[in-house]
């Protein structure tokens, strides 16, 4: 096999090619301010407190089930519960792990939940951006992971979609 042919198997070119990080967004936020502004930080209290605010905004929609408003009208940010696709518009979500174990196409039933499944989702209705049919949330996989381990132990409910 030569090293030209491209690996089917391989995760490919992540989607977001350049994020914007948070050193970036703190080099735009202090390049206005002087020294002595009370509005002027050290990048590492930036940080801590980007990352606070960031934690408690996803714990209130994970413990309280609450819905975010995002400011200057771009939506919200919620967890939302639906009935697992099974069913219905034959959109059946795939376990390969027990696919590929069996040899034969198994679906998850989500049985710890009752057939429900969860997910973040941004309501973008009322949101007023330009092309916003573009953009799209995804969480972090830490995010993803915790919600998952929510509703495996039964910590909090969702409304349901």
């Amino acid at each position: 096999m030569s090293n030209d042919k491209i690996n089917i198997m391989s995760r490919g070119k992540n989607k977001i090619q350049n994020p914007y990080t948070i050193r970036e967004i703190y080099n735009d936020y202090i390049k206005d301010k002087k020294e002595y502004s009370p509005y002027y930080v050290d990048y590492k209290t930036y940080k801590s407190i980007i990352l606070d605010y960031i934690s408690e905004m996803v714990n209130y929609m994970l413990y309280e089930a609450g819905t975010f408003k995002m400011p200057y009208r771009l939506g919200n940010l919620r967890v939302i519960k639906q009935l697992s696709s099974i069913g219905r518009n034959n959109r059946k979500s795939v376990d390969f792990n027990l696919t590929k174990k069996y040899g034969k196409t198994i679906y998850h039933y989500n049985e710890h939940s009752d057939g429900y499944k969860f997910m973040f989702k941004w309501d973008k209705k009322k949101a007023v951006v330009k092309h916003k049919t573009f953009y799209r949330f995804i969480p972090s996989r830490h995010n993803k992971r915790h919600l998952a381990y929510i509703i495996k132990n039964n910590k909090a409910d969702f409304f349901e979609n």
